[in-house]
């Protein structure tokens, strides 16, 4: 199975959340411990009429509480199941921007 072929229905996102990095004091990024679960993420695939309803887009990114949606591994990848009301806001990114203007 791959990404590309996902179908999103009935409000739901899927989305790559992002490794979380901490920083040593000798200002070296190092990733932060595996139990930690990101609470940001890039949208991949979602259902079309979230973008009419609230206004993110594939592209954004999304703010998430830490024990919300789904994991699903995909490719070797982890993913993100979530319903649009679990998120708790979105960053617009500059080419979805763009494509608004």
């Amino acid at each position: 199975m791959k990404v590309e072929d996902i179908q999103v229905t009935n409000g739901w996102l899927l989305i790559k959340p992002f490794t979380m990095m901490g920083m040593s004091e000798g200002g070296i990024e190092l990733p932060l411990q595996k139990h930690e679960k990101p609470n940001k993420g890039l949208i991949v695939k979602m259902d079309l009429i979230l973008e009419i309803d609230y206004g993110f887009r594939v592209g954004d990114t999304a703010i998430f509480s830490k024990f919300a949606g789904n994991t699903i591994k995909i490719d070797d990848v982890d993913y993100l199941w979530l319903r649009a009301t679990d998120l708790l806001g979105y960053v617009r990114s500059e080419s979805s921007l763009k494509s608004v203007a």
